[in-house]
């Protein structure tokens, strides 16, 4: 069949105004990169795929992966549980070095007490440094500020406020005397001495303190000493 231009030919391209503007228009969108169509029996398959789920190796990859990051927090959290415990200990070895510096400073005995307590929603435990005099006034003319008169617990001067120090949650503190007997309380006297009864004490330690804290499986612990005469004060730790 001849076409209507009668050339002859079957493979002659279609011409006219309507067919070179439908043929320049595919040639303009393809020479600015024009986005195929889309392929429907590609995304068919990517839908069939996804609705298919998980296959069994991808969710015993998952299972290992969370188990490998929680046994990773898991150890970082017990860690960090660790060093609390050692940090409470250094720093109740430094407070006993600045009470017997302010002892010595002010010519005054002072005290360190443990306090203890129990509520229906748990235990809080704390030390205060207290004025060791006989009377609030004793405390006083030596310049030191005393914020609670009943128990004379002192103003910390580095800081300004009350000297006491509360332990994390979770934390024991306990204290003994050289014969391992349980105390509350260690003593300085204007010197500086540890002391008991006013005396200065010669059994070593003078007192050991023990902060501790419970986790799942072990206890850990950290020991103060506190050396009789010098009043010099080391930590260890320990499980």
């Amino acid at each position: 069949m001849l076409r209507p231009d009668g050339d002859g030919s079957k493979d002659h391209p279609p011409t006219g105004p309507i067919s070179n503007f439908f043929a320049n228009f595919i040639r303009s969108n393809r020479a600015h990169g024009a986005a195929e169509p889309p392929d429907t029996h590609l995304m068919q398959r990517r839908a069939n795929r996804t609705a298919r789920g998980y296959t069994l190796i991808e969710m015993i990859m998952v299972i290992v992966v969370v188990s490998v990051l929680g046994g990773t927090v898991l150890v970082k959290l017990s860690a960090v549980k660790q060093r609390s415990v050692g940090d409470q200990g250094d720093l109740l070895r430094r407070d006993l070095g600045h009470i017997q510096s302010l002892g010595l400073s002010y010519g005054v005995p002072l005290r360190l007490k443990i306090n203890t307590v129990v509520t229906s929603t748990g235990t809080t435990v704390s030390y205060s440094v207290l004025c060791a005099a006989a009377t609030v006034t004793q405390c006083t003319d030596k310049g030191i500020v005393v914020q609670f008169p009943s128990d004379l617990v002192v103003t910390d001067p580095s800081t300004g406020k009350p000297y006491t120090v509360t332990l994390p949650s979770g934390m024991s503190l306990t204290a003994s005397d050289g014969a391992n007997a349980a105390v509350t309380t260690a003593d300085f006297d204007s010197a500086g001495r540890p002391s008991a009864s006013g005396a200065p004490i010669a059994t070593n330690p003078a007192r050991k303190f023990i902060v501790a804290t419970t986790t799942t499986a072990t206890v850990r612990n950290a020991t103060v000493n506190l050396r009789p005469i010098t009043g010099f004060a080391e930590v260890s730790y320990g499980p």
